[in-house]
């Protein structure tokens, strides 16, 4: 990753999102270049950082979380995009 790159997702900025995972009207979404993960509500326009408790959440519903995370870090480490 160019060092502009860093910078620009550093502050925010990032390319592009991956769709790791759709939990009916909310997706796990996570930028390729570094990794920074969000957990988006389509109905609520709400987009907030991805942390232990909302992975617990979706995981006390039912949902299988780790299983799509590796294959996004799998994914992530056979394109180059990590270091």
């Amino acid at each position: 990753m160019s060092i502009w790159r860093k910078f620009m997702c550093r502050i925010g900025r990032h390319k592009s999102f991956d769709v790791i995972q759709r939990f009916g009207a909310a997706t796990h979404i996570g930028c390729p270049y570094c990794g920074v993960q969000f957990g988006m509500h389509d109905e609520l326009r709400a987009c907030i950082p991805w942390d232990h408790d909302l992975r617990n959440m979706y995981e006390r519903f039912g949902h299988d979380v780790s299983g799509p995370l590796a294959k996004w870090h799998a994914y992530r480490k056979q394109s180059g995009y990590t270091s």
